[in-house]
């Protein structure tokens, strides 16, 4: 069984998903949101700080 780590990493490298997405979306279920909700929420933050895609901007 895949680790939800390993879920979310497969998420991004295929491209499915910016950084943010993959994570929110594979821990929805914990943080009480929908999948939907969670790419929603997300979605802003992948282009990271300053959308310049260096550092996260979950951080």
């Amino acid at each position: 069984m895949e680790t939800r780590k390993q879920i979310a990493a497969e998420k991004k490298r295929c491209n499915s998903h910016n950084c943010a997405q993959a994570i929110l979306h594979t821990y929805a279920d914990i943080a009480g949101i929908s999948e939907d909700e969670a790419m929603n929420i997300a979605g802003a933050f992948g282009g990271g700080m300053g959308n310049m895609e260096g550092t996260c901007g979950v951080s």
